[in-house]
């Protein structure tokens, strides 16, 4: 069996590669906009076509630009430069989103379509990456693991299949790290060439990339001092100032070639600025007036699949009895240099924003693999494979929401976590889908959390009115996830009794992001 794996590894790693396509792509059918996917795609139709980087500053360029360049090849009706509708609004690259996709005439589903195949692309590459690299650290049976539980992953094809940045820079990241592994080994110009312009990519997809700096710094150290009498110190230096003038000039080079990096650091500054000073957090049915410091690793443990945990876990106690080695300190450090920054993190908004960490930690898997195989590691390493492959199954296509065993599954969502974790609006289509089967032309109204336009995607629904949050009349009520946690805010904050979760029981669901009740 070993050395058929061995003969057909590569096709099996395409293979689980085109699951992951697959899964991504037509899942996205049935998904509405996401909360942030028209000022990103915007935002990148601005850079192309004006060159105009103030849409969406707080943003590289890069993953936007990727996502836009498909819309260059349509005819498309764009909102007037000097429109007052969105360039005196509060949040002036929302508006221009919802004017561009809803309010301009233009083909929602091929625009929807086109910007999201480019990130797609990138998450597919991500898989196949995982392989090669995992390949020449490991071998390629271990690689397999790997690639198959990653191709699996619900959070990964979450993010996979909108877009947005977080795929991008998880790719950019990934392949950042491995060609360093790759440069010191071989010291070649031309590796760390390759270096320096995959750690540019990373730099202009997500300012957290940045962590970039730290964990190469830590890695070289590490490589150093394990093969100090034999390292050439000046060779060194010499790959490393090439790979940092290479990433330098892609930085420039990704506004439209002006070299200004000052658009850059002024970008970096206004991180945050467009979220709420005095907002409040919401973790396993807790608020806080300050950021929860575990909030990431809480939804790491109850947002990945309990069985991709066990093999990491098991992996770790691995490679600790074998003390460890250099593949494990190229994948663990930058996992745990994310998780552990994130633990510093001012906006519990989802786990996204440690997205990056999760290939490293599915390479890592790989460990169980290492060395004399024994018969209880091949047969826990294959029932967590078909746990995971079912965990895959029973979620599509609601990858976005997907909780865990321990967290009693996806229906449990808003009682746990909140925002992109759960509710990024994507459930539109299933809210269309519920009403035409089950709504018998009953009145609906409708609280949704998201920048699309409900009607674009067939709802017929009335506002909710403020008054009915605590005297709902007869009729249904449908009521995104986000807005539930934010009722339960408010009978903390203003002692109301508005908290829905516990006061109702839904009798139908959108996906898993809308609540539909019935009075």
């Amino acid at each position: 069996m070993g050395k058929i794996l061995q003969k057909y590894s590569l096709w099996l790693a395409v293979f689980f590669t085109a699951i992951f396509f697959g899964q991504g792509f037509f899942g996205s059918q049935n998904e509405s906009l996401t909360w942030d996917e028209p000022s990103f795609i915007s935002g990148g139709y601005a850079y192309l076509t004006r060159g105009d980087f103030q849409l969406n500053p707080s943003h590289p360029p890069l993953i936007q630009d990727l996502i836009a360049l498909p819309l260059l090849f349509m005819d498309l009706h764009v909102p007037a430069v000097d429109d007052p509708r969105w360039v005196e609004s509060i949040n002036p690259v929302v508006q221009f989103g919802r004017q561009f996709f809803f309010e301009s005439g233009n083909d929602l589903q091929q625009m929807t379509l086109w910007a999201r195949l480019p990130v797609l692309l990138l998450g597919t590459v991500l898989i196949l990456a995982i392989y090669l690299w995992g390949r020449r650290l490991y071998g390629p049976d271990p690689a397999l693991l790997a690639t198959a539980i990653a191709a699996c992953c619900p959070n990964l094809l979450a993010h996979a299949k909108v877009a947005t940045e977080d795929i991008g820079c998880t790719l950019f990241m990934f392949l950042a790290v491995w060609t360093l592994w790759r440069s010191l080994h071989s010291n070649h110009w031309r590796d760390w060439l390759l270096c320096g312009v995959l750690t540019g990519c990373a730099l202009v997809s997500k300012y957290t990339a940045l962590l970039l700096l730290p964990i190469d710094l830590i890695l070289l150290l590490g490589y150093w001092w394990s093969r100090r009498r034999e390292v050439k110190v000046t060779a060194w230096l010499q790959g490393l100032l090439l790979a940092a003038m290479a990433g330098i000039v892609i930085i420039g080079a990704a506004y439209n070639f002006s070299f200004d990096y000052s658009i850059y650091l002024d970008g970096l500054h206004k991180i945050y600025t467009d979220y709420p000073s005095d907002g409040q957090y919401y973790l396993l049915g807790m608020v806080s007036d300050e950021p929860f410091w575990y909030y990431h690793l809480v939804a790491l443990a109850i947002k990945e699949p309990l069985p991709i945990l066990l093999l990491i876990a098991v992996a770790g106690l691995c490679a600790w009895r074998r003390k460890g080695g250099e593949a494990a300190w190229f994948l663990l450090v930058p996992a745990v240099v994310i998780l552990v920054v994130s633990c510093f993190d001012k906006q519990n908004i989802g786990m996204r924003r440690i997205l990056p960490a999760f290939p490293f930690l599915f390479l890592f898997t790989a460990e169980l693999l290492m060395g004399e195989r024994q018969r209880w590691q091949l047969l826990f390493v294959g029932a967590m494979l078909c746990w995971t492959l079912y965990e895959a199954w029973a979620i599509y296509p609601h990858h976005l929401s997907y909780l865990n065993t321990i967290a009693g599954g996806p229906g449990r969502g808003p009682y746990l976590l909140d925002d992109s974790n759960i509710d990024w609006g994507q459930d539109l289509p299933s809210l269309a889908a519920w009403q035409q089967k089950n709504g018998r032309g009953r009145p609906l109204r409708l609280f949704y959390f998201g920048s699309a336009a409900p009607e674009a995607y067939g709802v017929r629904a009335l506002p909710m009115e403020e008054s009915e949050l605590l005297a709902p009349q007869s009729g249904l009520y449908a009521i995104s996830a986000h807005y539930l946690v934010f009722f339960r805010m408010i009978q903390r904050n203003e002692g109301k009794d508005t908290d829905w979760l516990s006061k109702y029981t839904p009798v139908g669901y959108a996906g898993y992001s809308i609540y539909i009740y019935e009075f």
